[in-house]
């Protein structure tokens, strides 16, 4: 009895189905095959809104976690090759420090 049967059978019969489907609808702009359901289903109007304004910003989180991770991670070993620089050259330092200690006493 209800006309839209089909398209959520098709698209929302199993729970892999329901997540691609979603994930389509957040990748994709164009609800051209929603707009009948959509038109006789109110309630999945309100979802798919409700949806996308919670996805994208869980998916612009997730984007800035993980570029903030890339950009700390790479801070990170800049000053980790930092400070293996300086105590490298601390230690020619003191090497040569004690060479010219030791010509003096010599």
């Amino acid at each position: 009895d209800n006309p839209d049967y089909e398209f959520f059978l098709y698209n929302f019969h199993c729970v892999p189905a329901a997540m691609f489907s979603l994930f389509r609808i957040m990748t994709s702009p164009s609800l051209e095959s929603y707009r009948e359901p959509m038109h006789n289903n109110p309630v999945l109007v309100f979802f798919l809104i409700v949806f996308v304004l919670f996805g994208s910003f869980g998916m612009k989180g997730l984007l800035t976690g993980v570029i903030r991770e890339s950009i700390t991670d790479k801070n990170q070993a800049r000053i980790e090759n930092k400070r293996e620089e300086r105590e490298s050259k601390r230690k020619q330092l003191e090497h040569c420090s004690r060479e010219f200690n030791g010509l003096d006493s010599g």
